[in-house]
This record gives C-alpha cells, sequence and structure tokens, in this order.
C-alpha cells in the first residue's frame, strides 16, 4: 500500500502509447473476463456495483476497464470511449477489481 490506496494486484496493462496533455484519443473495447465464481463481465463490467472508496478506480463499476495517463487518476473506459487527456505520459489500462487472483480473460 501507498498513501493508503492498496496497490493492484496486478499489474495494469502497459499499451506503449505516450499521449501529451490535449491529446484526443478513442479506445474501444470488448471480450470478456470473470473469476472463479463463475460471474463473468464485459468491458463496461458490473454496472450494479462500484468499487469501494480507498481502492483505484473507487466509484466506478466493479469488473470495468479503467484507464490513465501516466501517474495520473483513472478514468472509466468501459467499451469504448473518445476523449480529451489530461496530462502526459504512458496510457495505461486495467480492470477494476480489488482481488485479481481469482480471474480470467479472453
Amino acid at each position: 500500500m501507498a498513501g493508503g490506496v492498496p496497490d493492484f494486484v496486478s499489474v495494469p496493462l502497459d499499451t506503449m502509447i505516450e499521449v501529451e496533455d490535449g491529446d484526443r484519443i478513442t479506445v474501444m473495447a470488448e471480450g470478456s473476463w470473470g473469476n472463479s465464481s463463475d460471474l463473468t463481465f464485459g468491458p463496461g463490467g458490473n454496472q450494479y456495483e462500484n468499487i469501494a472508496n480507498g481502492y483505484p478506480g473507487a466509484g466506478m463499476p466493479v469488473a470495468a476497464l479503467i484507464g490513465r495517463v501516466g501517474d495520473g487518476s483513472w478514468f472509466y473506459v468501459g467499451t469504448g470511449m473518445t476523449g480529451t487527456v489530461s496530462g502526459s505520459g504512458l496510457f495505461t489500462l486495467a480492470f477494476n477489481d480489488t482481488d485479481y487472483g481469482n480471474n480470467w480473460g479472453t
């Protein structure tokens, strides 16, 4: 834990895409992932449950695709998004979860 916020159990995906403040990006996502409890989600995540405060992606759907630029704040990506980024750095993607140890994905 750094600064009282739990670290991701899994390393987020570094897209190797460098973006600059003000760049416009488009992301489209498909596929599914789930856990050992036979729960399956798409990139939009579980629209009925949000990640608890204190975790990266707090307030966004559990199991949703999220992104960030550099060390900036995480933002919701879901099945896709187009927007202007604030901040500069590497564009990173992750699935919004608090326990990656029981997951699978395609």
